[in-house]
């Protein structure tokens, strides 16, 4: 989800924790789990995506 309660939520988050000592294990999951995870998922779906368009196009 993009938008203020998706990926730019996330990256708030991210942002402001920039250089603080008292970041927790929460915060550290947030980001992970719904930042850095929806990214990589992101990148995965894009590769398949472009593979797909170029099998499709060898076949033409």
């Amino acid at each position: 989800m993009i938008g203020p309660e998706g990926l730019v939520a996330r990256q708030v988050v991210d942002l402001r924790s920039i250089g603080l000592s008292n970041v927790g294990l929460e915060q550290l999951e947030f980001i992970r789990l719904r930042k850095t995870a929806v990214l990589l998922e992101g990148s995965v779906l894009l590769g398949q995506l472009q593979e797909l368009d170029q099998k499709s196009k060898s076949k033409s």
